[in-house]
């Protein structure tokens, strides 16, 4: 059983630290290659390890908030069923044009052959069978934007979870300590700043791979030696394809927690929704932190929609709290967007 705390006073918990993304890892690792690695992680985490307040949010209608409320789970969508399928086509294509431009400067055939095999092994990730799950939050718990593009235009519903080092992520509800920590990152707008942080990275992996590689027995063994090496260092290259998202989506303020997951695996925990034209895959994913030894869902606050009669929608989602449990305390609150009839028109108070 997973039960809802209150949590509005600052705890005393550590903040949520990112860990690498990590899918693929070669049968044999190489120790500098390793360390190279290593010495770029923290190049990239920092971009992720702010979390304001320790809190995101994730916007919803009536039946997703019902759901989340009576299921203590969150569904998290395979990137490919998302509303725009073409995201990840925007970060595979920044990242080869980065690919691109460094062959087209580089004078030297070993570092050239290095960048085509990464290339290479960077677009294998669908033929290895490698499936992305998501759930969509924002910084901020009333953003006119998200109102109107998750929450009905304005008629749904905010929720408030907290983030923090004990934050755990489970996909199988009666095995909840068979957990993975959350992968948790922030979305990169700024086109400038992606193609900065794919070209630190080539700079600081490539020269390291060309020393490993020096004096191998044969052509055969430099050849696998190399595929071996390009199947672990592709992996932040994977983990920046799922945050690089367009400019002209900046104001959304999103943050993605990833469930990252072989195709064949568990997969009689993945459903299907039947949108009417499409199947669209997704999975239950429950959220807990261990409290004196009981698993709690941490949901912090509850913002119900600018379009919504503030009268009647605090008691209703008192009553429907209560109904599903009584013994919990969430807090409640209004939207700081006020709305006007007729129209439905928008204004900051």
């Amino acid at each position: 059983i997973i039960t809802i705390s209150q949590l509005i006073f600052k705890s005393n918990k550590m903040s949520y630290k990112p860990n690498p993304l990590l899918l693929v890892s070669p049968a044999k690792k190489f120790r500098k290659i390793d360390a190279s690695i290593q010495s770029f992680h923290p190049q990239w985490l920092k971009y992720h390890d702010s979390i304001p307040n320790d809190t995101l949010y994730h916007y919803t209608n009536l039946a997703g908030i019902t759901g989340i409320l009576e299921n203590r789970n969150i569904r998290f969508t395979h990137t490919l069923a998302f509303d725009d399928p073409n995201e990840l086509i925007y970060g595979q294509n920044l990242i080869k044009s980065v690919f691109s431009d460094v062959i087209g400067k580089e004078d030297c055939e070993t570092k050239i052959n290095i960048i085509k095999q990464l290339e290479a092994q960077f677009d294998t990730l669908d033929f290895m069978g490698y499936d992305f799950y998501v759930a969509c939050f924002c910084e901020k718990n009333s953003l006119l934007s998200q109102w109107r593009a998750y929450s009905n235009n304005g008629r749904g519903y905010c929720i408030g979870i907290e983030i923090n080092e004990l934050t755990c992520i489970s996909g199988i509800l009666n095995n909840l300590n068979n957990n993975k920590y959350l992968c948790i990152r922030k979305v990169i707008y700024d086109e400038n700043l992606q193609k900065k942080l794919v070209n630190n990275y080539l700079n600081t992996i490539v020269p390291v791979i060309v020393e490993t590689l020096k004096n191998p027995s044969n052509q055969f063994e430099e050849n696998l030696m190399l595929s071996m090496i390009c199947i672990e260092a592709v992996n932040v290259l994977w983990d920046m394809l799922v945050v690089f998202k367009h400019s002209a989506f900046s104001e959304e303020l999103e943050w993605r927690i990833i469930h990252a997951t072989q195709r064949t695996h568990e997969m009689k925990y993945v459903k299907l929704k039947n949108s009417g034209t499409k199947l669209n895959p997704f999975r239950p994913i429950y959220f807990y932190q261990e409290n004196h030894g009981k698993k709690q869902f941490p949901l912090k606050s509850l913002t119900y929609g600018p379009s919504l009669d503030p009268s009647q929608s605090k008691v209703f989602l008192e009553i429907l709290i209560n109904k599903i449990s009584s013994d919990d305390h969430i807090l409640i609150v209004p939207s700081n967007i006020k709305v006007k009839s007729p129209g439905f028109r928008y204004g900051q108070k």
